[in-house]
């Protein structure tokens, strides 16, 4: 029996017994006081032989019943048998017990409840003889009730312990249990002898990364890709299968019987800790390849980024900004001027170019580890670097938990799935021969390994070590879980060293331990080689950076802890970060911000989930953006009211939807709450800037549905702000607003004044984004809609001249989005010009940058300009094809701006078809367009053109004069000129 208790209260699973006298008060009635102390006594005495017998541990002793804890304070593999086995030797031994000179007493009897579950244990309660060694938890509770239940003589076991100890014993058939406290009924297990025939192991238990033994045919598999690869024909396998059973092993031992010509292994490690940090894998080993050392100087950082990739080609010089900028390194190159698109885009073309200079040296063997945990930014590369492996001498290998075979990068004939099964006896009983080395483990104990591993490679592994480690046969673990934490007691002094390694993560530093733990060097340093020693840690190549050994044993060592002790080291933690490594918190402030939400401390968690998300919107990796702004928002509620709350719900606000228009374009719906909510809370805490942000953001929105009155209403507040306040960007921001309503709504000259008050107003360094994406430039937006404006005003050769402007404006700013709609304004211009070889470059290059930069709203649009070309070239079919394609898309972008002018081009295409009904439906769907949201522009066009498809009916002249008239009355001198051309030529 174990005495002693542990030093501090954990969290563990135990196996908890309770077993109590039967008739203890008729007996009290009975007895001589003198002759039930020493019968009590003799029950006392029998339970602690019988629990010593088992190494359990006597808990408290309750006059006629006793509470005994087995898995504390060491565990052992098989404590739910050992809880039994020890309650049926007490059930059979109750006879002993008889009262001494008193041979008329019934024997006695004894009742036993056992139950298994995760509890709190090691706070010492109560004093003196009175004090016990407490577990809190269902267990005790459940143990207790369980043995009211049980009859005489019986052990009564909950439903948990039975799947525990299998069929090591025989039971009678189960009962549900009406317990008392319980609100269903309960399954409870008598047990009626051990078995005596050994069962296979319990299947139920978790599993992590395990070595690696017996996979012939899979190696001979992957060693033929490698060989396909060797000869330029590049291959991509799937290794997938279950946590522990042996992928990262199997991947290891593919490099190592690898012979021949020399070959680059290159390994990218996916994190759970960084399933939202875009790239983590790259960025990773980029620094392990480089060789970074802690702490040292940027400019030392920079020379081995050069010489690594010096080492892979000179070419590559060119690209040492972009590899710079991924690893947070400051250097100055162009690629600071680009949008965060292109640079996200030319990085990963970077990342690629280098494997590809790599590959013409010499084979290349790639391992992606743990795409379970794969962020989207790297799922994106590795789509990427899929599509250029059949041109490349290199074998893919991703191992991953989940076979997700569906994944784009998996089609086609280079790529394939090859699926990880369990271990068959034979190998298994390999594995436990090696893994028990130096120490050969006797046949009987290798036996038991098999058969209680059932195939698993960690479990063989695991309970092998616990063999080699000399612990006796029956500490072979039943199950991983208790056979782990068996591994983590018998550290000593070490256990809490590793249990707060477990907390900073797989991979820690002595560095932070050293921050974390209040011991001396010299124990730190001893507590770490006996982690070492004992195979719980490894100590990776850098020298001071260790990880554990399996990710189950960084769990159990996790779960372990108190819940109070795990988050003041996880808010010690993320303080660390910032008070250590400054560079690391800038460059992951998602990692700080996950520490600081574990530590229970949501205000600074949440500081850090909006900064994650600002870097994030920054680099273009905006679903990871929209990802933290979430986790932020969902923290908000924890934080204490109060104006600091406010500002940072207002911050997520802002960031959230500029993520989520930038993934779902401009009218998405989610979008409109952030930005609605945003403007709710900036008016609160009276945050003008923001405000302007936010009238900005909620314009967009109401500008690409088409919603042109509450779109100006946006606009006018964003000029009153600017003009209140003598804000110049301000108010050139509301002049924009203004006039690109002005236009939508036909009122030209109002539009003509007010665009190019904004464009005179315009300062480009007053504009430039510094935290929103899917923004446009103001200055190139106002010059844009003023060469429109400008065209139908009549204005021909000034519109040409403003829309040049445009362009030139947008490529000077390296802004995508700016440049898109100037292409397309302009495009618009030449096309109504009928200058249509001047247009189909513009629009060739629009679809372009629409598509690379997933600009689905103003790619519609382009669509639109497509159709009218291709029917301007009677390609009218097409035309109308083209026209369909962007009003659809509309539809699903909910955006209802242009809807007008794209049904009138498409009501043409049918008139040329010579299908005038179909024509005149679109006809009157614009109509109905128009009169919905007031959009005017078009409206003496679509006039126009009814009257050429009623023509000769006696509505058609007034439909032309009509169209005449409203273009007068909007000062659209092209419409006039076109009404008035059509009467004409009608009427000849």
């Amino acid at each position: 029996m174990t005495s002693r208790a542990a030093a501090a209260p954990e969290r563990r699973q135990l196996t908890v017994m309770f077993c109590d006298l039967v008739g203890s008060t008729a007996m009290a009635q009975r007895l001589d006081p003198e002759d039930l102390r020493a019968l009590i006594l003799r029950f006392q005495q029998l339970v602690r032989d019988r629990v010593a017998r088992y190494e359990g541990f006597v808990a408290r002793y309750m006059g006629d019943g006793v509470l005994v804890y087995f898995g504390y304070p060491v565990a052992h593999e098989d404590d739910a048998a050992r809880a039994i086995h020890a309650g049926l030797d007490l059930v059979h031994a109750a006879q002993l017990l008889r009262p001494p000179l008193d041979s008329s007493v019934q024997p006695t009897q004894l009742r036993v409840g056992i139950a298994t579950g995760v509890v709190v244990v090691g706070d010492r309660i109560g004093a003196g003889a009175a004090e016990e060694a407490a577990a809190v938890g269902e267990a005790p509770n459940l143990a207790s009730r369980l043995q009211s239940w049980a009859e005489p003589q019986t052990v009564l076991v909950a439903d948990r312990t039975q799947q525990l100890a299998g069929s090591r014993f025989v039971y009678a058939p189960p009962r549900e249990l009406a317990l008392n406290g319980y609100l269903q009924p309960v399954r409870a297990w008598a047990v009626v002898r051990p078995n005596p025939k050994r069962s296979r192991f319990d299947q139920t238990h978790p599993v992590a990364l395990t070595p690696w033994v017996g996979r012939a045919d899979e190696l001979s598999r992957l060693l033929d890709l490698w060989r396909n690869a060797t000869h330029g024909v590049g291959r991509l396998v799937l290794v997938v299968g279950e946590a522990g059973v042996g992928k990262s092993r199997l991947v290891q031992t593919l490099g190592e019987r690898i012979v021949g010509a020399p070959f680059y292994r290159i390994c990218y490690q996916c994190s759970p800790y960084h399933v939202d940090s875009a790239l983590h894998p790259f960025i990773h080993q980029l620094e392990k390849a480089a060789g970074f050392a802690p702490g040292e100087a940027v400019s030392s950082r920079l020379d081995k980024l050069r010489r690594l990739l010096d080492a892979a080609s000179p070419a590559l010089a060119g690209a040492t900004p972009l590899f710079a900028e991924l690893l947070s390194l400051p250097m100055e190159g162009p690629a600071q001027s680009w949008p965060p698109e292109r640079r996200r885009r030319e990085t990963m073309a970077a990342i690629l170019g280098r494997l590809r200079e790599l590959a013409l040296q010499r084979p290349v063997l790639l391992v992606l580890e743990d795409a379970h945990w794969v962020d989207p930014s790297t799922l994106e590369l590795l789509g990427l670097l899929a599509a250029a492996l059949p041109r490349l001498p290199v074998l893919l290998v991703v191992t991953s938990r989940v076979a997700d075979t569906g994944q784009a990068w998996l089609q086609g004939p280079h790529a394939s799935v090859l699926n990880l099964q369990r271990l068959t006896p034979q190998q298994a009983a390999e594995l436990a021969s090696h893994v028990a080395m130096p120490t050969p483990a006797a046949a009987e104990q290798l036996a038991q390994v098999v058969e209680r591993a059932d195939g698993v490679p960690l479990f063989i592994e695991e309970l092998a070590k616990a063999i080699g480690g000399g612990l006796p046969t029956s500490e072979i673990p039943g199950s991983l879980h208790d056979l782990l934490m068996a591994r983590l007691d018998q550290l000593g002094s070490a256990k809490e060293t590793a249990q707060v390694a477990a907390v900073i993560g797989r991979e820690f530093s002595r560095e932070f331990l050293e921050a974390l733990l209040p011991l001396p060097r010299t124990e730190l340093d001893t507590a770490l080689a006996t982690m070492v020693d004992t195979a719980i840690v490894q100590r990776r190549p850098q020298g001071q950076v260790f990880a554990f050994h399996h990710a189950l044993i960084q769990d159990v060592a996790y779960g372990s802890l108190l819940r109070t002790r795990r988050f003041e080291l996880h808010g010690a933690i993320a303080e660390a970060i910032e008070r250590l490594d400054a560079s690391r918190a800038h460059t992951e402030p998602e990692l700080v911000a996950r520490h600081y939400a574990l530590a229970g401390r949501p205000l600074p968690a949440t500081r850090w989930w909006a900064q994650a998300a600002l870097r994030a919107l920054g680099r273009s990796a905006n679903i990871e953006a929209l990802r933290h702004s979430e986790r932020g928002g969902e923290l908000l509620p924890a934080v204490p009211e109060g104006a600091e709350r406010e500002r940072l719900e207002l911050m997520l606000a802002m960031l959230g939807g500029a993520a989520h228009r930038a993934l779902h374009g401009f009218a998405s719906i989610h979008a409109e709450r952030c930005f609605a909510r945003a403007l709710e809370l900036s008016e609160k805490l009276g945050d003008v800037a923001t405000q302007v942000d936010v009238h900005r953001g909620l314009f967009s929105w109401h500008y690409a549905r088409g919603e042109l009155g509450l779109a100006r209403a946006q606009g006018q507040r964003v000029a009153d702000i600017g003009n209140s306040s003598g804000d110049r960007a301000a108010c050139m921001l509301g002049q924009w607003m203004l006039g690109s309503m002005s236009m939508w709504q036909g009122e030209f000259c109002a539009a003509s004044r007010e665009l190019e008050l904004a464009v005179s107003l315009y300062r480009p360094e007053e504009h430039r984004l510094k935290t929103l994406a899917a923004q446009i430039d103001p200055g190139v937006n106002a010059m844009a809609h003023l060469s429109w404006v400008r065209w139908i005003a009549g204005d021909s050769d000034g519109a040409v001249e403003a829309g040049a402007r445009a362009v030139h404006a947008a490529r000077s700013l390296a802004q995508p989005y700016a440049l898109t709609m100037a292409l397309f304004f302009a495009c618009a211009v030449r096309a109504c010009r009928g200058e249509h070889d001047q247009a189909e470059p513009l629009l060739r290059e629009l679809f372009a940058v629409t598509g690379e930069h997933r600009l689905d709203f103003l790619r519609a649009c382009a669509w639109i300009l497509r159709g009218q070309a291709s029917i301007a070239a009677d390609r009218c079919e097409d035309g109308l094809l083209a026209i369909e394609r962007a009003l659809s898309e509309f539809d699903e972008l909910h955006a209802g701006i242009g809807q007008p002018w794209a049904l009138a081009i498409a009501a043409s295409g049918c008139s040329r078809l010579g299908r005038r009904d179909e024509a005149l439906q679109k006809i009157a769907a614009a109509f109905a367009a128009i009169e919905r949201h007031g959009e005017r522009h078009w409206e003496a066009e679509v006039w126009r053109v009814k009257g050429e498809l009623l023509w000769p009916s006696a509505q058609a002249r007034g439909c032309l004069l009509r169209a005449a008239d409203v273009a007068a009355q909007q000062s659209a001198g092209a419409l006039r000129a076109r009404a008035l051309a059509s009467l004409a030529s009608l009427e000849k």
